[in-house]
């Protein structure tokens, strides 16, 4: 599982703090990555595909197969960020493709 250091922090959640980082500052993201050519590496999923929002129980591919649909994108990942009032909160990555005009 990918591990981020130093990017970010939630204030004042300790209980989130605690599970979405190690005891050395490392966030977890969630996402599974293996080693591929040249020192880069390939998201091969995530380790929690399901995101819980308020109680509401909301499918990561399912968002990532309706972003998708907008032809500009090459890639997109969906994963949840703790938040301290409602659990976590979905957050999109996208990758836009070079040859296509927004």
């Amino acid at each position: 599982m990918l591990q981020v250091g130093g990017l970010w922090r939630l204030l004042p959640a300790p209980e989130q703090n605690r599970r979405g980082f190690t005891p050395d500052g490392w966030r977890r993201s969630g996402d599974i990555w293996q080693p591929a050519s040249g020192g880069s590496f390939v998201v091969e999923g995530l380790d929690k595909d399901m995101i819980n929002r308020g109680g509401e129980t909301i499918s990561a591919d399912q968002v990532e197969n309706l972003v998708y649909r907008l032809p500009v994108l090459a890639q997109v990942a969906a994963i949840a960020v703790p938040d301290p009032d409602i659990g976590e909160c979905v957050c999109v990555s996208l990758d836009g493709r070079g040859d296509t005009a927004a």
